[in-house]
């Protein structure tokens, strides 16, 4: 189970650092003590911290630790002056990763201008909770205008997204470099292939399909590394029946590959415990001040 963080108020923080709002810096103040286990530990921060920049060394001072939990520091000083977390993305306006003032954030949500790799520059902007790729542009200032005409069209409702055509005309199929025509779809962030197929058609009917039993739930997913004669992942064939594994534990033998499959699903996705509930529970009270 996925564990909340739990972020530093604005007064904390502010008892943390000195802010340098010109140069998006953060210096350390001397702490009190209420911030520490111990007063040896409260000592021995001061003395070795207090006036120095806040940051690890590793990653040019992009992260600092606060208590037991890193942060980004861009993170920190969004906090600092806006009083709460971010509640999407934060990105860097110019492209520079280093450059934490808070004039050079932007929440991704809102739209954004940001530089690509290319030294050109890209207009995101969003339409309903979707992203939407405005076009890339050789100056800044283009990019800037074009996003500004597009937030003016969605304010006045006339804004509509252009949507991408599928390659090769189909969804889920693409051409291999032999000239194959495969169909492959996408479930839980990793591509899956469907086959080899005569025809477009057919691999787009095979997309379809396994789209409508993944949003059915009876979808199942193939080995991505090599071709389960069974069907089924962690299942294998034996003399009598079929044996179940999940990360070298043996599960059991079954007399049929779907009951062996079950076995693997459930020891993959086990259902939560009493003891994850009640630290959910503890987080959110943590999270909301109750």
């Amino acid at each position: 189970m996925a564990k909340l963080k739990i972020y530093p108020t604005r007064e904390y923080l502010l008892e943390c650092f000195d802010y340098k709002k010109e140069n998006g810096e953060l210096f350390w103040k001397r702490r009190p003590s209420s911030h520490f286990d111990g007063k040896t530990e409260w000592r021995v921060f001061n003395s070795r911290f207090t006036g120095k920049l806040a940051g690890c060394g590793c990653c040019d001072g992009r992260r600092v630790s606060v208590g037991k939990t890193i942060f980004f520091r861009h993170i920190l000083i969004f906090i600092i002056e806006t009083g709460r977390p971010p509640k999407n993305r934060l990105v860097k306006i110019n492209g520079d990763f280093g450059d934490d003032r808070f004039s050079n954030l932007d929440i991704r949500n809102n739209g954004s201008v940001i530089r690509h790799t290319s030294g050109n520059f890209d207009a995101i902007t969003t339409s309903n909770g979707k992203q939407s790729y405005a076009g890339r542009f050789s100056n800044p200032d283009d990019a800037q205008h074009k996003l500004a005409e597009i937030k003016e069209q969605i304010r006045k409702g006339h804004y509509v997204k252009k949507i991408r055509s599928a390659k090769n005309g189909f969804y889920g199929v693409r051409i291999s470099a032999k000239g194959e025509i495969k169909a492959e779809i996408k479930v839980n962030g990793k591509k899956h292939n469907l086959g080899v197929f005569k025809s477009k058609q057919e691999a787009s009917s095979a997309y379809q399909n396994a789209k409508k039993r993944i949003s059915d739930g009876v979808f199942v997913e193939t080995s991505p590394y090599r071709e389960n004669k069974t069907g089924f992942v962690g299942v294998s064939k034996r003399r009598e029946g079929y044996k179940a594994i999940y990360k070298r534990k043996y599960l059991g033998q079954f007399s049929t590959a779907e009951l062996a499959h079950e076995a693997y699903l459930k020891a993959k996705n086990p259902p939560p415990t009493i003891a994850d509930g009640l630290e959910m529970l503890r987080q959110l009270a943590n999270e909301y001040g109750q």
